[in-house]
């Protein structure tokens, strides 16, 4: 029974619909373009409401931009590289730029998105290493697993390696230590009649780590997610500065 007034439907709009048709086509189309004009013309008003607000009357309170740990962990980052820059939270954006893309302004939206817990740079502004940190991670943001390995996607790309730390810093090694095992993963041989250009002044026996022992620009070398555990498993063969240390 109610399949078959179900079937008639077609029929009957077919018949009693014809002349109707064109005209509830016309009101549903001019149904959308007014609802279309109200939005277009209510996001205006609230653009001109903002250029157009007084704000003097407005007062404001501090909040911190950096918290202690942060803080002790820049630190920390400024002693290993003392002789580089080490920017806290940059936004990808700042030092990525956009090669190669099907689509680019959706590839640097990404890039001002996303951003780096810190970034050592050498001292002409070139980045040398990112560095992620799980514990000012959110657990509810997703995981730092998967944070980590999008970033590094694209960074990769650019010659920048991403070191993830996951412990406190109590856990990590002196700084010297991990610059020098930074430099060992950066270890790259170039030609003895063309020197590598100078990022960080080694030590009072060199002037700089990546010249004194033959290593390139981290550009030059591979780049992907690194551990600390992983830096520290390197052998003393792998250490750029093992030759400066025993003298």
């Amino acid at each position: 029974m109610n399949s078959e007034i179900f079937n008639g439907w077609p029929g009957w709009l077919t018949q009693h619909s014809g002349p109707w048709l064109p005209l509830l086509s016309t009101g549903v189309a001019l149904l959308a373009l007014m609802l279309l004009w109200a939005m277009v013309r209510r996001s205006w008003r609230r653009g001109r409401a903002a250029r157009n607000y007084d704000a003097s009357a407005d007062r404001f309170g501090q909040t911190p931009a950096i918290t202690e740990r942060q803080v002790e962990l820049l630190r920390y980052l400024q002693r290993a590289f003392g002789d580089g820059v080490v920017l806290y939270r940059p936004r990808l954006a700042s030092f990525l730029a956009v090669r190669r893309t099907r689509d680019r302004l959706a590839a640097q939206q990404r890039l001002l998105e996303q951003q780096v817990d810190f970034l050592v740079c050498a001292d002409d502004g070139k980045p040398l290493f990112a560095f992620e940190v799980d514990a000012f991670k959110d657990p509810a943001a997703g995981g730092p697993d998967r944070d980590a390995s999008e970033k590094n996607r694209m960074l990769k790309s650019a010659g920048v390696r991403l070191v993830r730390l996951k412990g406190a810093l109590a856990s990590l090694p002196p700084p010297e230590i991990l610059r020098m095992r930074l430099l060992a993963a950066q270890r790259t041989p170039v030609p003895a009649a063309e020197p590598a250009a100078s990022d960080f002044k080694a030590s009072g026996f060199a002037s700089s780590g990546f010249a004194a022992s033959g290593f390139a620009h981290s550009r030059s070398a591979d780049s992907g997610v690194m551990s600390l555990s992983a830096l520290m498993a390197l052998p003393d063969g792998e250490d750029p500065w093992s030759g400066v240390r025993k003298r």
